[in-house]
């Protein structure tokens, strides 16, 4: 099983899972630098499945935990991500932001 966490948050709780899973860390840095907006997040989101922005080299899994927050820009992304691995099973853990 792989452990994916998006955005501070997400990285936050995927980081507390033991070494004996398969961790996954996309952050708002691995994104280019041009995006400003949540859609910017969604419509230029590299491919991080494939090519040279892979962080799933060498990792075969049927399983996968998407652990994200909302308040993050990064975690507009989050359907574009989902679609590269949807033929997987997948879990997601949703932390709901603080809004006050």
């Amino acid at each position: 099983m792989v452990i994916i966490g998006l955005g501070t948050a997400g990285c936050g709780v995927a980081s507390h899972f033991s070494d004996g899973y398969k961790k996954v860390y996309i952050r708002q840095d691995d994104f280019p630098k041009a995006c400003q907006t949540e859609e910017q997040f969604e419509s230029k989101c590299p491919n991080f499945f494939r090519g040279r922005n892979s962080r799933f080299k060498n990792i075969e899994f049927d399983e996968c935990w998407l652990f994200l927050c909302g308040g993050s820009l990064c975690s507009s992304a989050a359907l574009r991500i989902l679609e590269s691995i949807k033929v997987k099973k997948i879990n997601i853990g949703y932390i709901s932001p603080d809004l006050e």
